[in-house]
């Protein structure tokens, strides 16, 4: 992967050819989610496991 910032590395791998990884510090809150939720899967948070899964369960929440 090459190497952007200090913190973003270019990945290669998604479907259109070209996607970033960044590490970044977040407030995680409802508006951080739905600003994830924005990008239509386009995101995926990797971290922490916590965060992951509370997103998850605000998503599963959202179809009943």
């Amino acid at each position: 992967m090459k190497r952007i910032h200090r913190r973003q590395r270019r990945d290669n791998s998604c479907d259109t050819g070209i996607s970033f990884r960044a590490t970044v510090k977040v407030s995680v809150s409802r508006t951080f989610y739905a600003w994830v939720f924005q990008f239509a899967g386009g995101i995926r948070i990797a971290g922490p496991e916590g965060v992951r899964e509370e997103y998850m369960e605000m998503l599963k929440d959202a179809m009943k």
